[in-house]
């Protein structure tokens, strides 16, 4: 299965929103 740079650079980009989305939840709650 080839992905094209691109494709690479969008999954990337959405697995950071994933990962960013519950580390900001956690810094709103002990804030």
């Amino acid at each position: 299965m080839e992905m094209t740079k691109g494709e690479i650079e969008a999954l990337e980009a959405k697995i950071a929103r994933l990962k960013a989305k519950p580390l900001e939840e956690l810094i709103y709650k002990r804030a």
